[in-house]
């Protein structure tokens, strides 16, 4: 994983800082030192780095073409050992491989305590990591919208980089462009980085989680092709960046999965749907997954594997089914599938509709709670109109026959 002590733009601050001579800066570049972490390890002891001044830095001078080819000669004469180690060039030096030195011992304490899985990529480092692609061949990003953003490769680098992958199964919602993140951020529907929050978690326990953890609330489930596509794209820039997988045969994958949902077929058939094909992508991940938590293999091999060889019992998933044959993506008792059985219920006529929703009643005929009721009568209301009027006429006759006799 790039951490600051492997930025070559950390180096170049820190020299500012420490004012290291641009001569001397230099020549540590041309010298291959060109970052943090190669300064602390290339220079071990206190006294390799004096060596390295006296024979390498003390003698020589560098500076910088137009073009940018960095050119070193001799000094005439060169000064003496004994009054240039005590130069204000000397100490700037030493300053500089001291702080390497420190940067390099506190990365190495984080992931040995595993404290380094909550640390965040920021923006200097996913320039460094977006570079670091292109020069293994990843396509250069058109704007923003194409660009993964910080939040997807936090998510992306926790579930995968080692050590302490999680190897969590990332759903496409989470990965998002830069553009996108910047709009969710502007709304404030998106997590900041680094910000924790204290939950009740199991036997009652207070704890702290990271926010990072949730899921984006803001992006739009993929429910078309256009939305896939994109999303597919994110994540294949993604792995490339974190240097997990290549481009390439991250888009390999996605190709295969275009032509599944593509293909032609014979009359009464059906292509599967996007929840089935989300449901091969999560199976997809879960048996990778479980080699890779095992240290068995890389998710580079295993992709290629899967793109290679559609003969994998796995890819029967994605195989064409009968038209009438539900969609097997939506899982039972999911809201999903309440959402489509409410599509259905919509499609119902009026009066079955009216049916539905009203409450079981008992039936004036048979005397039975059921629906649709039984017909009644042409006369049926006449009848009950004219028993009425004879009961009222036998409580009015029954309470006169009570008044004559008192």
């Amino acid at each position: 994983m790039t951490t600051q002590g492997d930025l070559p733009a950390t180096l170049l601050r820190a020299a500012v800082r420490f004012d290291v001579a641009e001569s001397d800066f230099l020549l540590l570049q041309h010298l291959g030192f060109h970052s943090l972490n190669s300064s602390a390890f290339k220079l071990p002891k206190s006294e390799d780095l004096e060596r390295f001044l006296e024979d390498h830095i003390r003698g020589q001078s560098a500076y910088k073409q137009s073009d940018g080819v960095v050119v070193t000669f001799q000094r005439q004469p060169p000064a003496p050992w004994a009054s240039w180690k005590l130069s204000d060039d000397a100490a700037a030096l030493r300053r500089l491989c001291a702080f390497a030195k420190e940067t390099a011992k506190g990365e190495i304490e984080r992931m040995s305590s595993g404290d380094d899985s909550r640390r965040k990529i920021t923006l200097i480092e996913a320039t460094a990591m977006e570079n670091a692609a292109l020069a293994r061949g990843c396509p250069e990003p058109g704007s923003d919208k194409e660009r993964p953003s910080l939040f997807t490769l936090n998510k992306l680098g926790k579930a995968l980089q080692n050590p302490g992958a999680t190897y969590d199964v990332l759903s496409w919602e989470s990965f998002i462009s830069k553009e996108e993140e910047d709009k969710l951020t502007r709304e404030g529907k998106l997590p900041k980085h680094g910000q924790t929050e204290l939950i009740l978690g199991k036997d009652s326990k207070v704890v702290a989680r990271d926010r990072m953890d949730e899921s984006c609330a803001g992006v739009s489930k993929v429910n078309e092709m256009e939305t896939l596509r994109a999303r597919l794209d994110l994540r294949a820039r993604a792995a490339e960046m974190i240097d997990v997988a290549r481009y390439t045969t991250m888009r390999s994958l996605s190709d295969r999965y275009y032509s599944k949902l593509n293909t032609s077929l014979a009359e009464g058939m059906r292509a599967p749907t996007l929840n089935e094909l989300r449901r091969f992508d999560r199976e997809l991940q879960v048996t990778i997954f479980r080699h890779l938590s095992r240290g068995q293999g890389n998710l580079e091999d295993a992709i290629q594997y899967y793109v290679e060889n559609d003969g994998d019992t796995l890819w029967r998933l994605l195989d064409p089914v009968l038209k009438q044959l539900p969609d097997q993506g939506i899982e039972a008792g999911s809201e999903t599938s309440a959402v489509k059985r409410k599509a259905e219920s919509s499609d119902l006529p009026p009066s079955a509709k009216a049916a539905s929703s009203k409450p079981m009643t008992t039936c004036l005929m048979c005397k039975k709670k059921h629906l649709p009721l039984c017909p009644l009568p042409d006369d049926f209301r006449q009848k009950q109109r004219d028993k009425k009027k004879a009961k009222r006429a036998e409580k009015r006759a029954a309470s006169a026959k009570a008044k004559a006799a008192a």
